[in-house]
């Protein structure tokens, strides 16, 4: 079932962020974007390639190329994702 799919995901991905990712691997994973990367503004919750460190804190993966049609799909999402907290802003906040 989608549930059990759902379930099985976020358990990997507590494996993923508590055991060190070796050299040369990485997962992805929905994190906060810190504007560093991938000219996405910072704040996202988007999924990016990270390493983790093997107690809970990863570093995004930085070093990735892209292709057009890749870059041109991000550029995609992250408009829809922009629209999609502006039409939630008010929201936010508290």
């Amino acid at each position: 079932s989608s549930a059990a799919s759902a379930a099985s995901a976020c358990l990997d991905h507590i494996k993923y962020f508590n055991t060190k990712t070796p050299k040369g691997r990485w997962f992805s994973a929905a994190v906060p974007t810190d504007g560093s990367v991938y000219d996405l503004p910072k704040g996202l919750i988007y999924s990016l390639p990270i390493r983790s460190n093997g107690d809970g804190s990863y570093e995004i993966v930085k070093d990735i190329s892209h292709t057009q049609f890749a870059k041109e799909k991000i550029e995609a999402s992250t408009a829809e994702l922009l629209k999609e907290r502006s039409l939630v802003k008010d929201l936010l906040s508290p």
